[in-house]
């Protein structure tokens, strides 16, 4: 989970405003051009809540989380009553691998692989270039092709699940 407490910008020449200037960072920070899953809070309580989110939204889909805050809650002392938060539940990994051989990153199209249980002897490697379902740099562009529309889907897939909203309105 990453948070991003964002500003107009430095050395503008006058005082720092309130922007939310990292659009661009959030949305094309990654090499890949994947999709990521970026969470706008409108208050300090917000922030609270959508870090639930974010951890959860992070071991499910196994993708940083942006919270996209801006300075003006960054900077704004607030507070509430921890005991009047409803905070939706944690999730807990449930997806392990329980077979013989494994494959980091092999995984159901629209779907995050599953996770290694933490200790034993199984090496797993990690690379950000490309690589295959065994975790190892390829160049084969079906390989490539096959994990960039996989990574792309499971994001999507789950947007109308992971997006979060409230609506407000007055009738005239």
């Amino acid at each position: 989970m990453i948070a991003d407490v964002q500003r107009l910008g430095p050395s503008t020449g006058s005082a720092t405003r309130g922007a939310d200037s990292d659009i661009q960072f959030l949305r094309w920070g990654s090499t890949s051009g994947v999709p990521v899953i970026v969470l706008a809070p409108k208050d300090a309580l917000d922030c609270y809540v959508l870090a639930v989110h974010a951890f959860n939204y992070a071991e499910e889909f196994r993708c940083p989380v942006f919270i996209a805050s801006n300075k003006e809650i960054g900077m704004t002392r607030e507070s509430f009553d921890l005991d009047s938060v409803t905070l939706p539940p944690i999730v807990e990994s449930e997806n392990c691998f329980q077979a013989d051989s494994y494959l980091p990153f092999e995984a159901e199209p629209n779907a995050a692989p599953p996770f290694l249980p933490i200790g034993g002897e199984t090496l797993v490697r990690q690379t950000s270039s490309t690589h295959g379902p065994d975790g190892y740099i390829t160049i084969d562009p079906d390989v490539i092709a096959q994990n960039q529309a996989r990574l792309r889907k499971k994001i999507h897939s789950a947007r109308k699940r992971i997006t979060l909203f409230e609506e407000r309105y007055q009738r005239e």
